[in-house]
């Protein structure tokens, strides 16, 4: 299968770790990276991986994107690349189809599972939703973040899907803002096209906005379980957003500042797995090229047992429980408004 990425230097171990479990899971993997600065295109460059093509920026960018360049922040900037990207792979290297991965993610199973799944609904597009837990707060989630993904995104070159694929760029060089969704929200209303399969498999896509709704059933091939459905799937990826390290070289894992009732088994062992890779990563990039990606050592931390984090978490708790209340409050009061309305219609 045909994929594409981007990232730049500060992202090299990352990237490289998702490609080289991409390769590891889909032997046949053909991808395409598009490096965001010279560094990180040099050591692509050099390292020559098989069947991995690197894209200068230089050659990459049009009129269009140096025109909002300058008016965008470095993320804003990635997201407004991502469609553009997909499209160039499919005209310039007359693919069939490309794949869009983002480089924070690391792949446990063969994701040809999920190219099959878009071709047995006789769709060419597909994306992979949220999967926000059902709780209070999907609505608002949904509402800031979209109801999707743009973390595996598969164009087929075909007519209808590079039209929307055209839509989907004018959209982002429109407006591509951390306020208003990034490049995600204007996925939303997708399902509405008939050769559009939004993802049902809900081994794809787990991340630290919903891994509260899995729990591990078995390590080896990694099988999970939905809390909610009790669906099982192999894991497909993991997306490792938000992974933040302190100062003393000490990375954060971000779902235990998000979530309660968590899987600490499953948490811990995706974790610890992704920082002992990065780590490697990070210290071959670093020997043979003299480049620090963004910290030099990473000791993973269980950061559930210390005060500081307990206080967080607990101030985060009395926030949402706070936030409970208001919507209850307000369906309380539209309760209590209609039936006044009512009454006074009467």
């Amino acid at each position: 299968m045909v994929y594409c990425t981007l990232f730049d230097s500060n992202y090299l171990d990352r990237g490289l770790v998702c490609v080289d479990s991409l390769k590891r899971q889909d032997t046949a993997a053909k991808i395409y990276i598009l490096c965001m600065d010279t560094v990180c295109y040099d050591v692509l460059a050099h390292e020559q991986i098989k069947d991995v093509t690197v894209i200068q920026l230089q050659d990459f960018e049009d009129n269009e994107l140096l025109t909002i360049k300058k008016e965008r922040s470095r993320g804003e900037y990635c997201w407004s690349c991502t469609a553009k990207l997909i499209k160039y792979v499919l005209t310039k290297y007359k693919e069939k189809q490309c794949t869009y991965i983002d480089a924070d993610m690391k792949f446990y199973s063969n994701p040809i599972v999920l190219i099959e799944e878009m071709e047995r609904s006789n769709c060419s597009v597909q994306v992979v939703p949220h999967r926000f837990a059902p709780d209070y707060m999907l609505e608002e989630r949904e509402k800031s973040s979209g109801k999707n993904c743009v973390q595996f995104n598969t164009f087929c070159n075909t007519k209808n899907s590079l039209a929307l694929l055209d839509k989907w760029i004018n959209d982002c060089i429109r407006d591509c803002s951390l306020t208003n969704g990034g490049d995600q929200k204007y996925t939303d209303s997708w399902d509405k096209y008939s050769f559009v399969n939004i993802s049902s498999n809900m081994g794809a896509g787990v991340a630290p906005w919903n891994i509260n709704r899995y729990k591990l059933l078995k390590k080896e091939g990694i099988i999970i379980q939905d809390r909610y459905t009790k669906e099982r799937r192999p894991l497909v990826f993991y997306h490792f957003q938000d992974l933040v390290f302190t100062e003393e070289g000490k990375a954060i894992v971000v779902p235990y500042l998000r979530c309660w009732s968590i899987d600490k088994i499953l948490v811990n062992y995706l974790y610890t797995d992704y920082l002992s890779e990065l780590y490697e990563k990070n210290r071959y990039i670093f020997s043979k090229y003299n480049i620090n990606c963004s910290i030099q050592k990473y000791i993973t931390e269980t950061i559930i047992k210390k005060k500081s984090f307990l206080e967080t978490l607990e101030n985060w708790h009395r926030k949402s429980l706070a936030v409970k209340r208001h919507i209850i409050s307000i369906e309380f009061l539209r309760t209590v408004r209609k039936s006044k309305a009512e009454f006074d219609f009467h």
